[in-house]
């Protein structure tokens, strides 16, 4: 019977399958679950989170300003933005580019900041008060530098099961990539355990029916699992100082890049062992 195969793991694929499913439909709260997340990470070992050194950078910023002014549209205002933006963690010429083709620069403008907010207020570390966006009790209690894993931790749980990454991502919408995500980020931690080419990669951590999903739709040369992979996840964990990129660049991570998973990702993500390992 196919299910009695011996799978590359070592395990049936009936057991595979069993395991798979526990990663698909895990409890990403769950601290013994099949997908867990650590609060221990120190301060000093996210220097390189981008979107954590940018949502603090708000959350003190808006503590010192007593809240910032909201548009009707729920956005920050213009001016509200324009004093904020040269403190955030941005490539040197975005902001360059930005005001050369902005007459005026908006929230969503400045794409970075624009997530941030969202995550910060999806987190419950900010919220709307009479027009203003003000930081919570709880975003003051893990402002804290000894509660930065903690929020750390709270953040990425945030963007990758509160927000639509479709939209943040702005590239056609693959919500099967992130319905998915426990599944890939297991075989990434094996994949890229040391450099790997990102070519190719997307046939190596995406469920199969995933990647047969983006192949039927693919409109162009240029469209393929491996472009929605770099977008969806690797540009993602990136961010989050997650992934390292062989030469590194602030521009998005491209097939031709070489990445491996960071010290970071291993300290901050585990997983549950597959059922034979752990009874050996």
């Amino acid at each position: 019977m196919i299910s009695n195969l011996t799978t590359p793991y070592g395990v049936s694929l009936e057991v595979l399958n069993q395991y798979l499913k526990s990663l698909y439909d895990a409890d990403w709260q769950d601290p013994r679950g099949a997908i867990r997340f650590s609060a221990e990470v120190k301060l000093a070992e996210l220097t390189q989170a981008r979107l954590f050194q940018n949502t603090r950078m708000l959350l003190n910023a808006l503590l010192q300003d007593g809240g910032a002014p909201m548009t009707a549209t729920g956005n920050l205002t213009r001016a509200y933005v324009g004093s904020v933006i040269d403190r955030l963690q941005l490539h040197p010429d975005f902001l360059k580019t930005t005001r050369s083709y902005c007459k005026v620069i908006n929230e969503q403008d400045v794409w970075p900041l624009h997530k941030v907010r969202l995550v910060a207020e999806y987190s419950k570390l900010v919220a709307r008060r009479n027009k203003r966006l003000i930081v919570t009790k709880l975003g003051r209690e893990l402002l804290v530098d000894e509660l930065a894993g903690d929020l750390f931790r709270r953040l990425f749980l945030t963007y990758f099961r509160k927000l639509d990454l479709c939209y943040i991502v702005q590239v056609r919408e693959q919500p099967e990539i992130q319905a998915t995500m426990a599944v890939t980020l297991w075989r990434l931690k094996q994949v890229a355990e040391n450099w790997r080419a990102v070519n190719g990669m997307a046939a190596q951590i995406l469920p199969p029916r995933v990647q047969a999903h983006i192949v039927s739709q693919q409109r162009s040369e240029s469209d393929t699992p491996d472009f929605f992979v770099s977008v969806y996840v690797l540009d993602t964990l990136r961010e989050f100082g997650l992934l390292e990129r062989q030469c590194d660049s602030e521009w998005c991570i491209g097939q031709k890049d070489v990445v491996r998973v960071s010290p970071l990702f291993r300290r901050l993500i585990h997983f549950a062992e597959l059922p034979s390992l752990r009874n050996n």
